[in-house]
């Protein structure tokens, strides 16, 4: 059975911005389908928990925890814990990084040799990925803010 493609950068973005951000919250037993699209993201949990399926393992993810995902990553998420939780999620057209992920080498997250780590934030850098995104989403952004954003996350 093929994974279902679940959108694509046109459809995420219609007007071909650089990136685009959204918020959503996963109560206990809702879910986004396992899936893939051809775009990258940054996703963090903003406070409670939830459950990622990504590349055939189960990750469960805490409030600070913070990953890169690939367009070739297969995944999906559900809400977890007894109330489910909220994520922060930061998606943009891998062509559009192209130039930053060549200067950055093998320190690129989104490489397809190696499985994306998660990381777990301590409070002050939560606030700095939280003004980020404050900033992420207002309108008029362009692809230094969005390189800035990667480098920094």
């Amino acid at each position: 059975m093929s994974t279902p493609r679940f959108m694509s950068w046109a459809d995420e973005e219609p007007g071909r911005g650089c990136l685009h951000i959204a918020r959503h919250r996963l109560t206990r037993g809702s879910s986004y389908m396992v899936h893939t699209h051809d775009f990258a993201e940054v996703m963090w949990v903003e406070s409670g928990d939830v459950v990622q399926q990504r590349n055939d393992r189960q990750e469960v993810l805490q409030a600070g925890d913070v990953l890169c995902v690939r367009p070739t990553d297969v995944h999906g998420l559900s809400g977890g814990g007894s109330h489910g939780g909220v994520i922060v999620n930061v998606s943009f057209n891998a062509e559009a990084v192209r130039e930053l992920a060549a200067r950055c080498g093998a320190r690129w997250p989104w490489r397809d040799d190696r499985e994306p780590a998660i990381h777990h934030l301590a409070p002050a850098a939560r606030e700095r990925l939280h003004a980020w995104a404050q900033e992420l989403a207002s309108p008029g952004q362009r692809l230094l803010d969005l390189d800035c954003f990667l480098l920094a996350a």
